[in-house]
């Protein structure tokens, strides 16, 4: 049985949910590591197979092996959060129980850390399908920087240089990070997310001191039923909106060059494109989702930037959408900017027939969205069968109402006034 120093280099955190088939692996590469004093903090997520049992063994044999269960399963990135403020090492690392390092990989992240002070050390990875022996098969590059990153940077010096030679930044088990500066700057995961915590943005944005290590110390096991291999799911593009909220905020509280706010500004322009995507995928699938609660920002995001819902939505009810679709004559009654948001509206809700209205037509605007625009009193042969959609702000919505009503048309829908 391993004996565990009062002092400790380097706490692992490791965040355990139904691997039962592989946790096993991972700790033994993460024991037989030598010449570093480390703790392995091992945090069950309600595990519903024996993977509780397999890691209770190691705790028995080894005692820097520790053991945190949650009653209820919490996700990945609450599981992290517990390990990290348990946490007495020095450094922090956070590794996949499905994972594994390669022989060596710790004593030479700590020792190549506390050689240069370094707030962040990142290296590089490779991914094999399921075991070792299927590696040399199907060994994935992606996690492989082709760039050259020699010295000390800062730690949006070295995202810049990432983004710009179009490098990967890893995910959070390619850092390697001191715990006195992870917890200085809160770099806790956010909770309630299930997709999406593995982004290192906000330790890169913080790092005073970070260098790359080009070398694979850490190796990604790609298996069924694993978050990189599973079917895409609605949490997923709640976790990715939601974090890209939060980095949008991390970047506006910052103080950069011009070069980097470019390259982080591409980041993020790279970012929205795969939302947009995960999107379009759900749609396939029929699938539609609702944000976390908990961001208003990030709600009011994805409803008018992702899934492009128009800004006229809150003005009309399901009812009159439904009247709208099955009017005979439909008239838009007006052509400011709120007509333009119904327009946008109709165009959302597949209604493209309808003829377009102002009270007084002005010289100089003919048309609207390549509609011809009538003074309404022009439209009194249709009054009949007509349904009239009043689109003008609150202040001259009810003297259009009125006037309307004086020419005959009597079914008249006002928009409601809750925006």
């Amino acid at each position: 049985m391993s004996k565990t120093s009062n002092k400790i280099d380097i706490s692992i955190i490791v965040a355990v949910y139904n691997i039962e088939n592989y946790v096993a692996e991972c700790l033994e590469s993460l024991l037989c590591q030598r010449h570093v004093q480390l703790e392995v903090i091992c945090v069950n997520d309600a595990s519903t197979d024996l993977s509780l049992s397999i890691i209770e063994q190691y705790a028995t044999r080894d005692s820097r092996v520790r053991i945190v269960c949650n009653d209820i399963n919490l996700g990945q990135a609450s599981s992290r959060n517990i390990g990290c403020r348990l946490a007495r090492g020095k450094y922090l690392y956070v590794v996949d129980g499905d994972d594994c390092l390669v022989e060596g990989a710790l004593s030479k992240m700590f020792n190549i850390a506390q050689k240069n002070q370094l707030d962040l050390l990142t290296f590089d990875a490779c991914s094999y399908w399921n075991t070792y022996t299927e590696k040399a098969k199907d060994n994935f590059q992606l996690y492989i920087r082709k760039g050259t990153y020699e010295g000390l940077y800062t730690g949006p010096e070295l995202f810049s240089h990432f983004i710009m030679n179009n490098d990967t930044l890893g995910n959070v088990c390619l850092n390697f990070v001191r715990r006195e500066f992870f917890v200085k700057h809160n770099l806790y995961w956010t909770e309630g997310g299930r997709f999406g915590e593995d982004s290192p943005f906000a330790i890169y944005m913080a790092a005073n001191r970070a260098m790359c290590l080009q070398e694979v110390l850490y190796l990604i096991r790609r298996h069924e039923g694993s978050v990189t291999t599973s079917p895409m799911k609605s949490q997923y593009i709640e976790g990715q909106i939601t974090q890209f909220i939060d980095e949008l905020l991390i970047w506006e509280a910052k103080s950069l060059s011009e070069e980097i706010d470019l390259s982080v500004e591409l980041y993020f322009t790279r970012f929205q494109r795969e939302i947009k995507k995960m999107y379009r995928l759900l749609c396939d699938y029929n699938c539609d989702t609702e944000l976390l609660g908990r961001s208003k920002v990030a709600k009011y995001f994805y409803k008018y930037f992702i899934k492009k819902i128009p800004l006229g939505s809150e003005l009309l009810n399901f009812e009159q959408i439904n009247k709208i679709k099955n009017s005979e004559n439909l008239i838009l009654y007006g052509a400011g900017n709120i007509a333009y948001d119904i327009a946008d509206l109709f165009q959302y809700n597949n209604i493209e027939k309808y003829m377009v209205a102002v009270t007084k037509k002005e010289e100089n605007v003919q048309a609207f969205n390549n509609k011809t625009i009538y003074e309404l009193h022009e439209l009194l042969d249709m009054k009949e069968n007509a349904v009239v959609v009043i689109a003008t702000t609150s202040r001259h919505s009810f003297n259009m109402y009125n006037y309307a009503t004086l020419l005959g048309f009597k079914d008249i829908i006002m928009l409601r006034w809750n925006l």
